[in-house]
């Protein structure tokens, strides 16, 4: 048995053929394993072993009409172009300049109220945000609401419902409270807007002015979750 380890090669008795020869699944190179790694290895390289296990599929670009590869994860968020340049020429995107970084980029349209797209990357967005600490952050966010009477009203109507939901213990399902209200913001910006008396307005409306109240209180309507039709009423 000693002698047999010492034995290297085809005149060892537990010789099983030595390395094989196989074809790299990504680049279609030969590359050659060992018996026992037969069935597990598949890629020549460690760049062809990335490239292999990431799927890309063809696509053609809407706007030229050129052909390039994304990954599945890009297929399934909707990409249509093979550029950012091909993607701002579309007659729906706008050009704006990031606040950051001071670079141009393009935009939807839709994408443009208030203060969204005003970042060409997350990386923008995250490090303006949390620029001087979360101190600073949460006063620029608190100036950045009360200087916006849309976002003011958006805000105090979600903190103002969300409080009587925690009261009854309720759940608002973890989705915005206006995915369960009858109206909107904007129409109940404008409603409010037509109810306005002399000296009313949208800078002092708040603690020392104006505020929104129940003509009939929250405790008279009997609602177990935010789909009852008593819940919308009140």
């Amino acid at each position: 048995m000693a002698q047999s380890k010492n034995v290297k090669g085809k005149n060892n008795p537990n010789y099983k053929g030595g390395s094989i020869e196989k074809k790299c699944l990504n680049c279609n190179n030969k590359f050659k394993v060992l018996p026992c790694n037969i069935d597990i290895a598949k890629y020549c390289l460690k760049e062809c072993h990335s490239k292999g296990r990431t799927k890309r599929t063809n696509m053609v670009c809407r706007r030229c009409g050129k052909e390039f590869f994304v990954i599945s994860s890009q297929v399934h968020k909707g990409r249509k172009y093979c550029s950012r340049k091909c993607f701002g020429n579309e007659p729906n995107q706008i050009k704006r300049i990031c606040e950051k970084c001071g670079k141009k980029f393009f935009v939807k349209l839709s994408l443009t109220r208030g203060r969204r797209g005003i970042f060409c990357s997350k990386k923008c967005r995250v490090s303006s945000l949390f620029t001087g600490g979360k101190k600073e952050s949460r006063k620029r966010e608190y100036i950045r609401i009360k200087n916006n009477s849309h976002l003011r009203l958006r805000s105090r109507i979600s903190i103002l419902i969300n409080s009587r939901l925690k009261r009854r213990f309720f759940s608002k399902e973890h989705k915005s409270i206006f995915n369960f209200l009858p109206w909107t913001v904007e129409e109940l910006e404008r409603h409010l807007e037509k109810l306005f008396q002399p000296g009313m307005s949208w800078q002092n409306y708040g603690l020392y002015g104006w505020h929104i109240d129940h003509k009939i209180p929250d405790s008279y309507f009997n609602y177990q979750s935010v789909n009852d039709e008593e819940f919308k009423q009140c």
